[in-house]
């Protein structure tokens, strides 16, 4: 299952792009390939089945990501969440 990159506005697009590599490279599935608005994006990526969605929301937000989990299993969310924070070198989230 693939973690769908999802830029909160335009001028995150870059952002959004660089982050879909950085998965990548480090061997995750990842893609940001949805036209329209975040929120249509978001649609697209749970239809599609979607691991995860990485929302990014810009240096200047306290948190300049949000990871929002589409599967059950909360041990998989945390691991799946610190794979992402691991390949976009950000601090892991707690145990």
């Amino acid at each position: 299952r693939v973690v769908a990159v999802v830029a909160n506005d335009p001028a995150q697009e870059s952002a959004a792009n660089a982050a879909v590599m950085a998965l990548r490279n480090a061997g995750i599935a990842a893609e940001m390939a949805y036209r329209g608005n975040a929120k249509r994006q978001i649609e697209v990526a749970r239809k599609r089945n979607a691991v995860a969605i990485v929302i990014m929301r810009g240096s200047e937000a306290e948190q300049p990501i949000h990871i929002q989990h589409l599967e059950d299993d909360i041990d998989a969310q945390r691991a799946t969440a610190n794979r992402i924070l691991a390949a976009l070198q950000l601090p892991m989230t707690g145990s």
